[in-house]
């Protein structure tokens, strides 16, 4: 059954209006905000900004300015706008549109580009004024991606990329505009419409009766189910069939750790008990995960060996990557939930089991991690910190050891809104994260991130201090990057390079870095921990923007994980998902 999507932009109220003003007051529309970085293959977009309502955000690195989109993007599940210049613009923040597009987050990016009459071609390397060919180099990074020549045809780009960035599996769709076209007339306005035609069948549900036959079903839910606006409708299926649910990282927050269904995070760094769940169900129904590597511990044939596997993405070729033996079923989660609801109801559906469900929250009870020194854990660091994180929003760095333990351990309380970038794991995400999820929330946010991420983007400190943004960042001190040190014990003969200040890294100073931007600064130490710390860090927290640097053990090494070996011929191998060490 084929459907049609139809949209139609408003007629603007002026006849005619510049490029640059057509294209901001047609985001307008939809975005609130607009991360910037000024320059001058940009300057009619960035001026068209203070004729419009959207308020722009400018940032002291274009890497930072992608970020701060993409935490917008995936607190508010809407549109996303970030503006760069031409050439170093352009390659700047193809970090964060990578991140963006890896993880759905919907997501506009207008560049500059040289004059239209002096772009090179093909022969040549460049010829504009920092010309660089903007489509060859985005195009496997983004949903799409489009150069405006012609002024004609920009109101039909323009819609096309709301739309795709909207719709379907969400995405970036980049738009680089020429200075000349930028400054150019729309003579006249008209309705342009941009017509999607959805040959998607509607979801079948025969896989049903495997699973009311099933003795230990698992429900597996991935950032999907957020991503299309699924969750109220999951909600009244687990009502109905009350299956143990897993999540995902980025999904961790759709259920709050003492949910009667909840049992878990899986995969290579994951959760003991979790990871036995999955690995001895008999029937696993995935919702909105694309189940990367690390979900699977990098073996598909090992992943839920014993179970009957349905798997439900927008996007076929998510599943067919997999190379299982499964069920598909390829839909929108939306309307595939709303539309599973229906058919529960419309069978008197009902499932339970109470016998499995207990076991499944046993195995959830059992430990993450034992005691490794007289230093502070950052297990227990963050096991400190989880009663205060109520109600909170939180930016969590992308990678290294904070990411890998904060995943792994916490337990999300009520409220709890978690922003992270798994998909591409890059550093540098913590900071401009937390400034993106501030201006998308309006609220007080809490970041959390390591001490070698953080200085990578740790310029925006100047939007945080001169704005008094309400961030408290917490810098995790573990005297490097800790989990690259671990990576090079295991598998590098235990030769460290470059990983901290004994191998050639050296990282800033924060409590001078917090002097230097007029910041508040704390440090929080064992001894701050043992003695003060319920007592002062609500506190802390509610102080309005502040460094807040703890020092952990410099040689914490993550715990309940599948370990990589180098085999005699070089190549690489991996426990499986039950063989967590």
């Amino acid at each position: 059954m084929k459907q049609s999507l139809k949209t139609t932009i408003e007629k603007p109220q002026s006849m005619s209006k510049t490029v640059a003003q057509y294209i901001i007051d047609r985001l307008a529309q939809e975005v609130d905000h607009a991360f910037c970085f000024v320059g001058g293959a940009s300057i009619f977009l960035t001026d068209a900004l203070n004729n419009s309502s959207v308020k722009p955000i400018f940032c002291l690195h274009e890497q930072a300015c992608g970020v701060e989109a993409e935490a917008y993007g995936q607190y508010t599940n809407k549109l996303a706008l970030a503006i760069v210049t031409a050439g170093p613009g352009t390659l700047n923040i193809l970090n964060p549109v990578c991140a963006a597009n890896f993880d759905s987050t919907p997501m506009i990016v207008l560049s500059g580009q040289a004059n239209s009459f002096h772009l090179s071609g093909e022969k040549l390397r460049t010829k504009g004024i920092q010309e660089v060919k903007t489509e060859k180099i985005v195009r496997s990074i983004v949903k799409d991606v489009y150069t405006c020549l012609d002024e004609k045809d920009v109101p039909y780009l323009v819609e096309k990329a709301i739309w795709q960035a909207k719709n379907n599996r969400k995405g970036v769709v980049w738009l680089d505009i020429p200075l000349d076209i930028q400054s150019k007339i729309i003579e006249k306005n008209g309705n342009f419409d941009y017509i999607n035609i959805n040959n998607r069948q509607p979801p079948d549900f025969s896989f049903v009766d495997k699973l009311m036959s099933s003795k230990n079903p698992v429900i597996f839910v991935g950032n999907g189910v957020r991503l299309s606006g699924a969750e109220s409708f999951l909600v009244k299926i687990l009502e109905k069939l009350k299956i143990p649910v897993l999540t995902t990282w980025r999904a961790m927050d759709l259920f709050e750790e003492s949910h009667q269904l909840y049992v878990g995070r899986p995969g290579a760094i994951g959760q003991r008990g979790a990871n036995t769940t999955l690995q001895t169900c008999d029937f696993l129904l995935c919702l909105g995960t694309r189940l990367d590597l690390p979900s699977v511990a990098f073996n598909y044939a090992n992943f839920a060996p014993l179970a009957t596997k349905v798997i439900v993405d927008i996007d076929e070729a998510e599943i067919d990557k997999l190379g299982l033996n499964k069920i598909k079923i390829i839909a929108d989660l939306k309307d595939f939930c709303e539309k599973f609801y229906q058919y529960i109801l419309d069978n008197n559906l009902e499932y339970e089991n109470p016998q499995w469900l207990k076991k499944c929250k046993e195995l959830h009870g059992q430990p993450i991690y034992k005691k490794q020194s007289d230093e502070l854990s950052l297990y227990e660091f963050i096991e400190k910190i989880t009663p205060f994180m109520k109600n909170k929003t939180i930016a969590l760095g992308s990678s290294g050891s904070i990411s890998e333990v904060f995943c792994q351990s916490f337990k999300v309380p009520a409220g709890c809104r978690i922003i992270q970038s798994n998909g591409l794991g890059s550093m540098g995400f913590g900071l401009p994260a937390a400034i993106g999820s501030h201006y998308a929330s309006g609220k007080p946010v809490v970041m959390l991130d390591g001490d070698g991420s953080f200085a990578m983007n740790s310029q925006e400190l100047s939007l945080v201090s001169a704005k008094k943004l309400p961030i408290s960042m917490i810098i995790i001190n573990n005297n490097g990057y800790n989990s690259i040190k671990n990576t090079q014990e295991n598998i590098c003969g235990n030769r460290q390079f470059g990983t901290n200040s004994d191998s050639g890294l050296y990282l800033p100073n924060y409590k001078k870095m917090a002097e230097s931007y007029d910041l508040p600064y704390y440090k929080i130490d064992k001894e701050f921990i043992d003695s003060v710390f319920d007592e002062e860090i609500g506190a802390i927290l509610n102080c309005g923007p502040s460094i807040i640097e703890v020092f952990t053990d410099s040689n914490h090494k993550t715990q309940c994980r599948t370990i990589s070996k180098k085999l005699p011929d070089g190549t690489m191998s991996s426990s499986k998902l039950e063989d967590l060490s």
